[in-house]
């Protein structure tokens, strides 16, 4: 039996011994007299990296599990020092396995991708901006620091932003509205930091952008995220079609939802309540959510146990919000432990079923691809692949959702799609915002305000903040981490929707057939790119507009809207 996680050893992985072992790998990769001499030298490389990776990912988590602890503090202000270091000197040696004069049998070895990866690293990762990394990586933790730090007094008790959620969406009114009203105080106390602290991230990633002869960060964002086989000119075309064709469905979803409450008019704090009796509620336990969704990954993929047990029985899964965890939620793998964990700030909500069914389709990929793993780089695809590895589980569990919510098991199925279909502008807006940022990095924090109050006038027409102040200057956007700390990733969760939507389409009528597409996705991990792995799992591209006009009719008509 594995030792529980909070028994397993840590040590700081040292930034000489392993700068050190790097430089040695490449020197033993330029002076290869064969091609087995090559590859010897780029599995010391990934076995170097394996042991940097694990032992920062143990690090990252406890910091996570417990933001006050000053060890892991310490830890987590180290680590985002060296991954500078260590990039650089990844940069290096994939820049000397391109000139290497065994590159042919390299890359018959280890397939094309690997190559393309190394190119594009090189382009995005130079001596010259190490510094600049190291700041962005402590910049993105202070976001986090803040946001972690939370505590926001109500009726005589102190919550943490996770902890406010399942008042955020009570079915009284008041309650509600006073819960929106402290959440966006306690925002408002803090707007001048958040601001002063983007201000400091846009100006480093201008800076990174500039130092390394680039129009702007958008273009360092799309290198990072390994965009090969996409543009944004196809990113602006989808949020195009996503303004035509899924925001009248929006204002048909509040419209009905509207009448279901029966109000005059919605205001920002009623968009969560969907139900006049509230949303549907867990019927479980919150302690004894794993094992339930243990059972419904089991009856999903035929392995009993389900791997999720084996997480939880090893203290791989942090279910409960408490404070100072940091916000949201993740799924990490660590490599040389061959475990992924979660982490995540459930309250006691249906969201929370979502988002373990969301981080299991993660674990699940993670677990699928680990056992063929020839290099680090193929572990996992890029992200917008990893999101359909979550997202699609969530709609592929539609069918075993009464052991959780029992009558409302259908109406949490209406809620999930109607949240979905809500979500995909905001993923555009926020996608925008970014954008318009990078493009234009002297705005002031008063004209980024403004860029954000017209976006959500294009993309949530319906949005009515009343005479709250906070959000009427526009600064709904400062709740969003991925603005901070994941800069181009959330365009991302859009991509996975469309394609988990036309897979979760699949399923109504083929169940098996639409389970065998998303295995074979994520068995397939990250050795080919985006568009590529789609064709091989038989699923259609996001980018076709037949695929967005087709999901969101089979989406008004699950909801018969």
């Amino acid at each position: 039996m594995m030792r529980h996680f909070q028994q397993w050893p840590y040590q700081r992985a040292e930034q000489k011994p392993l700068i050190n072992g790097m430089r040695k790998a490449r020197m033993r990769l330029r002076l290869a007299i064969s091609p087995a001499a090559a590859i010897q030298a780029v599995t010391e490389i990934q076995a170097l990296l394996g042991i940097y990776q694990s032992q920062s990912a143990v690090a990252r988590i406890r910091h996570d599990q417990k933001t006050d602890d000053p060890f892991y503090t310490a830890e987590q202000a180290y680590y985002d020092q060296t991954d500078a270091r260590v990039a650089q000197e990844t940069q290096a040696f994939y820049t000397a396995m391109l000139g290497s004069r065994h590159r042919m049998e390299l890359e018959n070895h280890y397939g094309s991708l690997i190559f393309r990866k190394a190119e594009n690293l090189r382009e995005i990762v130079q001596d010259k901006i190490v510094e600049d990394l190291a700041e962005e990586n402590r910049l993105a933790s202070d976001y986090l620091q803040l946001m972690s730090a939370a505590a926001i007094p109500l009726d005589g008790k102190v919550y943490t932003l996770a902890q406010l959620e399942p008042l955020l969406q009570s079915p009284d009114r008041q309650v509600r509205q006073a819960v929106h009203r402290a959440e966006a105080d306690w925002l408002a106390s803090r707007a001048a930091s958040l601001d002063a602290l983007f201000d400091q991230l846009v100006s480093v990633r201008n800076r990174i952008s500039s130092r390394l002869g680039l129009a702007s960060f958008i273009e360092v964002g799309y290198k990072r995220m390994e965009r090969f086989d996409y543009q944004r000119s196809q990113i602006e075309a989808l949020r195009q079609a996503v303004v035509r064709y899924i925001v009248p469905l929006t204002g048909e979803i509040r419209r009905l939802q509207r009448r279901r409450l029966n109000l005059d008019a919605l205001n920002y704090y009623d968009l969560p309540c969907l139900f006049p009796a509230g949303n549907p509620q867990l019927q479980i336990p919150l302690a004894s959510l794993p094992d339930q969704t243990s059972r419904l990954l089991a009856s999903l993929t035929g392995q009993d146990p389900s791997f999720l047990r084996r997480l939880s029985d090893s203290g791989c899964l942090d279910l409960e919000a408490r404070p100072n965890k940091a916000p949201g939620g993740y799924c990490e793998t660590i490599v040389n432990a061959g475990m992924p964990f979660i982490l995540m700030n459930a309250s006691g909500t249906a969201q929370d079923v979502t988002t373990l069914l969301h981080e299991s389709g993660h674990a699940y990929a993670s677990l699928c691809s680990l056992p063929d793993l020839t290099l680090l780089e193929y572990r996992q695809p890029t992200l917008e692949t990893c999101e359909i590895h979550s997202t699609a589980l969530e709609f592929l569990s539609y069918p075993l959702m009464e052991p959780f919510f029992g009558s409302e098991a259908e109406n949490y199925t209406l809620m999930h799609m109607t949240e979905t279909l809500l979500f995909i502008p905001y993923a555009c807006m926020v996608d925008e915002f970014q954008h318009v940022i990078y493009e234009q990095p002297g705005l002031t924090p008063e004209q980024r305000h403004q860029v954000w109050q017209n976006l959500e006038c294009r993309y949530q027409p319906d949005l009515n903040y009343g005479d709250d102040s906070f959000y009427n200057k526009g600064g709904a956007w400062q709740k969003k981490q991925h603005i901070f700390v994941s800069p181009f990733y959330y365009i991302d969760y859009l991509l996975a929707d469309l394609v988990a939507l036309d897979l979760w389409h699949t399923s109504r009528k083929d169940p098996a057939k639409a389970w065998k597409q998303y295995d074979r996705l994520c068995r397939l991990g990250g050795r080919d790119t985006f568009l590529k792995l789609l064709e091989q799992a038989g699923l259609a591209s996001p980018f076709d507009i037949g695929t967005i006009k087709k999901v969101a009719y089979a989406a008004c008509d699950f909801l018969r809207l």
